[in-house]
């Protein structure tokens, strides 16, 4: 449970959080490949992640802004290189795509 939601519903797994990138919401590119840098960096010291008993989920998670607006963009499609894909599979990571609305990012 977060300490801000006591009555909330407890998670069903712990989570860690690291920033792999400072790029903002609209950045996917600069996030990607600040990520590819600091997984090849600290690659031998991530691997413990997939060793270590009791982690059941180690996920990157990408987070973005929702493009679109039903004006200029009726779709959105983005895409991991097989580089980040390899290198986080060998890790023991997931990736995750975590989409927010305009109006929610807390960034700009």
């Amino acid at each position: 449970m977060f300490k801000s939601k006591p009555e909330s519903r407890k998670l069903e797994r712990s989570r860690v959080g690291i920033e792999t990138s400072k790029a903002d919401f609209d950045d996917l590119d600069k996030q990607i490949k600040d990520t590819i840098r600091y997984l090849k960096k600290d690659k031998e010291k991530l691997c413990f992640i997939k060793e270590t008993k009791g982690i059941e989920l180690a996920v990157l998670d990408f987070g973005i802004a929702l493009r679109i607006d039903g004006k200029k963009a009726g779709m959105q499609s983005d895409r991991f290189p097989s580089e980040l894909l390899k290198l986080a599979g060998e890790i023991g990571l997931d990736i995750e795509l975590s989409i927010y609305p305009i109006e929610l990012r807390t960034n700009k």
